[in-house]
């Protein structure tokens, strides 16, 4: 699973390197992107699943 790091120009580059997700405490802000944001605690639950 790749995860987008913090930092703008960086999850930037990593969604364009085929992040899964983003990981954010701001999910509003990427509310358009077609890489689904998650909060940090959405993120850990997601890998509990699996």
């Amino acid at each position: 699973m790749t995860v987008a790091r913090r930092g703008g120009y960086n999850c930037v580059e990593r969604v364009a390197d085929g992040a899964e997700y983003i990981v954010t405490n701001n999910v509003k802000d990427f509310a358009g992107s077609k890489t689904p944001a998650l909060t940090p605690e959405e993120f850990i639950a997601k890998l509990e699943q699996n």
